[in-house]
């Protein structure tokens, strides 16, 4: 399953990377210190938005054209807007905020993929108030990482229940 959300976002890459209109534009790559900076500013903000439950917080992490492949969710989330309302109906529930109080995610690797884009691949596992594990999964996005300030432009998530 790990691999084939690393080819769903090697897909989508194309379609996530700036169209080229014949403009000037740089093409100094990143360096590595720059992101890992970004990624690990942008987990915390993430792990931040989770915990407090604000769906606002955690839907400024992508860009206005991102698209979210969910494992629960029947179709791809496109549009920042439609992201956002994704959280703002995740956390409605008081229940299921319990039952998903924190979340705690783990940067397996990344790979450059253009001056700018980032391939990223990770773990995350969810707890419920009481600290206990709910759920594990896996993850992967491509990042824009610009002014040191690294956004999702696309995600995907897969998880599987701990018995």
């Amino acid at each position: 399953m790990k691999y084939s959300f690393a080819f769903i976002t090697l897909f989508v890459m194309a379609a996530c990377s700036p169209a080229n209109n014949g403009s000037a534009t740089s093409t100094a790559m990143l360096t590595d210190r720059e992101i890992v900076e970004a990624l690990d500013a942008e987990m915390a903000e993430f792990t931040a938005g989770w915990a407090a439950g604000d769906p606002e917080r955690l839907s400024d992490l992508y860009t206005e054209d991102a698209v979210r492949i969910l494992h629960d969710v029947s179709e791809p989330i496109r549009g920042k807007d439609a992201i956002r309302a994704e959280w703002v109906a995740r956390f409605a529930s008081e229940e299921e905020r319990s039952s998903e109080a924190t979340i705690n995610n783990v940067r397996l690797s990344y790979s450059v993929i253009g001056p700018d884009l980032v391939i990223v691949d990770g773990l995350y596992e969810v707890f419920d108030e009481d600290g206990n594990l709910g759920y594990r999964g896996f993850w992967s996005t491509v990042e824009r990482i610009r002014d040191g300030v690294a956004r999702i432009v696309f995600e995907t998530a897969g998880e599987y229940k701990v018995e």
